[in-house]
């Protein structure tokens, strides 16, 4: 049987992930769509595609971005 994993090691380590990684990721994507996606001539459907795509992309960073760090702290 697998040992149990280490809450608290782990609530840690997704805690300082989250407010350095998530906050910066969010806080870039979020001035790409202002200003960047803001600053385009694009109809509405496309503009809504363009935001889905960066917010995806944004997502699977993140996911990668955690999985290195879990592992790089020890939690996973």
């Amino acid at each position: 049987a697998a040992a149990p994993a280490p809450v608290l090691d782990t609530a840690m380590a997704w805690g300082w992930f989250m407010g350095l990684s998530s906050n910066a990721r969010y806080q870039a994507v979020a001035g790409v769509e202002e200003r960047a996606l803001g600053a385009l001539p694009l109809p509405a459907p496309a503009r809504a595609v363009a935001t889905f795509l960066l917010r995806f992309s944004n997502t699977y960073v993140g996911t990668m971005n955690w999985m290195w760090w879990a592992r790089k702290v020890g939690v996973q």
